[in-house]
């Protein structure tokens, strides 16, 4: 149980999960001319899953055992199409990306489970249970993604997507259709204006790939929500560059969310589907220097919100989180990297409390990781060797971590309690 929750102890220590994946594709690109290609995609995946757990309750243990077993295609095809300049040459232009697509996933779940009570007379002794569950899930898309770019350097990108998703034994059919607006604009000045409003529908994805454009004006379009999850995403941004040594920026983006979820009336005994809610706001500032070619400087500022229904069990009712990521870099010509990262984080919230009488409680954390690491660039650029330490002052601390929801986040994985050493080889054969 890797996941980690804000409550000192909240883990399951017998929990195991194994996943197994082969995967096969093939791709074409063919130029009917410099300005308009064709792309097509098939991708195959076969995976397997197999997760266990158990656990103590109060009148005896329950063991679970879950196989999972899925068979997946994905058919993609895309039209790019360019018509004089590109975005940021200085003059107009026009570019098309135009496809479909159509996805398939095949799955069959067997799941074995023993509670375990007293024998008699004290309980009625061990009872098993065993159940086999099939689904099976459908996506057919199209869209189509324009960019007009004005003399002026600014280019406006304007599309639409459709969707139909269907889940055989899950959430059922959803259809759906997605405008996308974004507009980015390059001064002369070094600054950079984005803004964006789009809306989305979280699909089927076959090892988590797709030929449509995955961002709208710079900014992410998929994240890894539950299937049929629908997304209406707001965001601004301003870059500033300064001289060729100082980039500065800010970025705001709000995501509303409707993710569907099931949940056991208790006044009915019926299990129900509903759409939760969950909004997210998410901040982000940076500051990145080189006062000289053998020196770097960074200085970032993250902030997120995330409220939602509690029905969706992700471990609190709202959580809102600072990071300050402070770090500097030594780069030699011989090919030495040495770096120097600390990070502030401040978190608080309403955490869910997993034992007895379970419910939430208000929470709240503040402390200082530090980082360190050393770098040597191979010659000839057949690649790294790198040693480090997380967390070197082997910081003790609560923290729920955001980025096990938000994936965007996944940057910060490393943040964990206790000290970690590592070693890395990477190799490139040019």
């Amino acid at each position: 149980d890797l996941e980690m929750r804000f409550w000192e102890g909240d883990y399951r220590p017998e929990l195991r999960e194994l996943t197994e994946q082969e995967t096969a594709r093939v791709g074409l690109r063919h130029f009917f001319s410099p300005s308009t290609t064709l792309l097509l995609s098939y991708i195959h995946q076969d995976k397997t899953i197999n997760f266990s757990d158990g656990f103590d309750f109060l009148a005896g243990t329950l063991e679970t055992e879950l196989d999972s077993e899925d068979s997946s295609d994905s058919f993609e095809g895309q039209f790019l199409w360019r018509a004089g300049g590109a975005p940021g040459a200085g003059i107009g232009g026009f570019n098309l990306a135009a496809g479909a697509g159509h996805f398939e996933i095949e799955n069959v779940s067997t799941l074995y489970a023993l509670i375990d009570f007293p024998p008699p007379p004290i309980g009625p002794g061990p009872i098993p249970d065993f159940q086999e569950f099939e689904s099976k899930t459908t996506h057919d898309n199209v869209y189509a993604y324009g960019n007009i770019t004005l003399p002026a350097d600014l280019t406006f990108t304007i599309g639409v997507s459709a969707d139909q998703f269907e889940e055989e034994g899950g959430i059922g059919e959803k259809d759906q259709v997605n405008p996308k607006l974004g507009l980015t604009w390059r001064l002369g000045s070094g600054t950079t204006l984005r803004a964006a409003g789009f809306q989305t529908l979280k699909r089927t994805l076959v090892t988590d790939q797709t030929l449509e454009p995955t961002q709208v004006a710079g900014f992410n379009q998929f994240y890894d929500d539950p299937s049929g999850t629908t997304a209406k995403v707001y965001g601004a941004a301003i870059d500033q560059k300064i001289g060729n040594s100082v980039f500065i920026g800010a970025q705001y983006t709000v995501r509303d969310m409707e993710i569907p979820a099931f949940f056991f009336d208790f006044d009915t005994f019926e299990l129900l589907l509903i759409d939760a809610d969950q909004d997210e706001n998410l901040g982000h500032a940076y500051l990145f220097a080189t006062p000289h070619r053998w020196w770097s400087l960074s200085a970032e500022y993250d902030y997120e919100k995330i409220e939602h229904d509690p029905i969706l069990q992700l471990g609190f009712e709202e959580v809102t989180t600072h990071r300050v990521p402070l770090g500097i870099q030594f780069i030699h010509p011989s090919g030495f990297t040495a770096s120097v990262k600390g990070t502030y984080v401040d978190q608080d919230g309403s955490f869910e409390v997993r034992q007895f009488p379970f419910g939430f409680e208000p929470g709240q954390t503040d402390f200082w990781v530090l980082d360190a690491a050393l770098r040597y660039r191979l010659p000839k650029r057949y690649g790294f060797i790198s040693i480090g330490v997380n967390n070197a002052t082997d910081e003790e601390f609560s923290y729920l971590a955001t980025e096990s929801i938000l994936p965007s986040n996944a940057r910060n994985l490393w943040l964990r309690p206790g000290r970690v050493a590592y070693a890395r080889i990477s190799l490139a054969f040019p």
